[in-house]
């Protein structure tokens, strides 16, 4: 009879008590004004389905955002960012379109993919926190394109700089690489500039880094006549991947040659 009683119980309980979500990767608003970039403080961030669009994206997903991955705690759509600009929620796995709006900022608009990367099935884990180098020469931004807004990070053209970003490793693995999808609207051939990927691997006890960080052989990015054109460069992970580990990774570029006319969008992959 108890058993009974147990199932009709959990029969009738809500989903959200099932329900195990996963947490966006960690943001910060920023707005570009005359080449100086600085965060957007309590910007405005709307949730809806991938297809949505709009600045304010239409219609929020109303009750389907949370503050924690168990889905429990329900989160306000839109909800603020902190003073510092800094955002995250957690939702089901899905493809959510994401919009900061803020007084005196056009706002921007992205897409974002939730998924488990601890799940079977092969699936590649992503890459977590990426954070820009606290001088303004890169930040992360939305394009307008002819038929689709790209969000992707922003390197400044002809300059030294970078991103670091984190990812969560599920089990030991080989043959790991980074892949970087890069494209500049500079139309004019043979404009170029260099990049390199260096990782390490934290296995247990501080979040600090026991040693430096190992790079790869740095490549070279070349402009073709055609804007936005897609050059892809991959680079192998340097460190040894172990179960429950941490990768560390950080994504630099450098002038070389005549460097492009236009800021370089980088979208980063890490494949398994």
């Amino acid at each position: 009879m108890k058993k009974l009683l147990l199932l009709l119980i959990l029969a009738g309980a809500p989903a959200s008590l099932f329900a195990q979500g996963v947490f966006s990767p960690p943001q910060t608003a920023f707005k570009n004004i005359n080449g100086i970039v600085m965060p957007i403080a309590n910007a405005t961030i709307t949730v809806c389905a991938a297809n949505a669009g709009g600045i304010p994206c239409s219609p929020a997903l109303v009750s389907t955002i949370f503050k924690d991955s168990a889905l429990t705690q329900a989160l306000a759509n839109p909800f603020t960012a902190d003073a510092n600009g800094n955002y995250q929620f957690a939702a089901a796995a899905a493809t959510y379109t994401v919009t900061v709006t803020a007084a005196g900022f056009a706002g921007n608009s992205y897409q974002v993919s939730l998924g488990s990367s601890s799940s079977g099935g092969g699936g590649n884990p992503t890459l977590d926190n990426c954070t820009p180098d606290q001088t303004g020469n890169s930040f992360f931004s939305v394009a307008s394109l002819t038929n689709y807004f790209l969000a992707s990070w922003q390197f400044i053209f002809n300059t030294t700089t970078y991103i670091n970003c984190t990812v969560y490793v599920p089990t030991a693995q080989t043959g790991a690489t980074l892949v970087l999808d890069i494209a500049t609207s500079d139309s004019t051939a043979g404009h170029t500039a260099t990049f390199q990927t260096c990782d390490g691997l934290i296995t247990s006890g501080t979040i600090n880094l026991a040693s430096a960080l190992t790079c790869a052989a740095t490549q070279t990015f070349t402009t073709t006549s055609t804007a936005y054109n897609r050059v892809t460069l991959t680079f192998n992970v340097q460190s040894t991947l172990a179960s429950g580990g941490i990768l560390v990774v950080k994504i630099a570029t450098s002038p070389t040659g005549t460097a492009p006319t236009a800021n370089l969008l980088v979208y980063p992959h890490f494949i398994l």
